[in-house]
């Protein structure tokens, strides 16, 4: 997942197993050109009544170009047993942009947040919740009132985010 510079950390591994702790299976695939590593993903799979499932690829898959999309899809689709096949790539695009179309894929409404917000962490708790806005500065009060948070240094993150 490293090597791609189109990538998450919804695709990481961690966070497939995360998720299976709500009920999704994950499963990681990675597709092949030429002998050479073209995509990979994590598809979170869920089944429902009716014989229906879903294959969820939150903010994935991960790509070398976003013009990729569409060779990767074919080849995620044919590797999961699903009904309905959800990606939702990366596409770094502005949020004035329009979101990009690919022939035979169609839009859906995403399930994860269109846009990250990226914050300079070495400012501060206090900084951080002061830029809030009013309601959100409330949640974040409450919840450090509720919630022990243990900050354990930069190698805690690679233990929640290795490359598979």
């Amino acid at each position: 997942m490293a090597s791609f510079p189109i990538a998450s950390a919804l695709q990481s591994w961690g966070w497939g197993e995360v998720k299976r702790l709500s009920g999704w299976t994950p499963r990681r695939l990675a597709v092949y050109r030429e002998g050479e590593l073209f995509g990979a993903a994590q598809i979170l799979l869920r089944s429902f009544p009716g014989g229906l499932a879903l294959a969820y690829v939150p903010r994935g898959p991960a790509l070398r170009r976003l013009e990729d999309l569409p060779a990767v899809a074919r080849a995620l689709a044919r590797g999961v047993r699903g009904t309905h096949l959800l990606l939702e790539p990366e596409a770094g695009l502005p949020a004035e942009a329009p979101p990009p179309t690919f022939p035979g894929l169609l839009p859906e409404e995403p399930v994860q947040p269109a846009f990250s917000l990226w914050l300079d962490l070495t400012q501060g708790e206090e900084a951080l919740i002061k830029g809030m806005k009013e309601m959100h500065r409330r949640n974040a009060r409450l919840a450090l009132k509720r919630v022990e948070l243990s900050v354990e240094g930069e190698e805690a993150f690679f233990r929640f985010l290795p490359p598979f």
